[in-house]
């Protein structure tokens, strides 16, 4: 994503088009919650993203 040398660091082509699609996941993210939203609050025993503890607490 950079090309660097000894004087400068410079942005490659994928470097450039990068930064846009980063500051468009927040705004994803916003969206996904406002359309769950309607749907209330997920019951305690859901879980959204991340792995699901074992049954004995302790993470696998």
């Amino acid at each position: 994503m950079f090309d660097r040398s000894p004087r400068q660091v410079r942005l490659t082509g994928v470097g450039e088009r990068l930064p846009p699609e980063a500051r468009a996941v927040p705004a994803a993210g916003d969206r996904a919650r406002a359309a769950a939203a309607p749907a209330g609050p997920a019951p305690p025993h859901v879980r959204a993203g991340g792995p699901t503890p074992a049954p004995n607490g302790c993470p696998r």
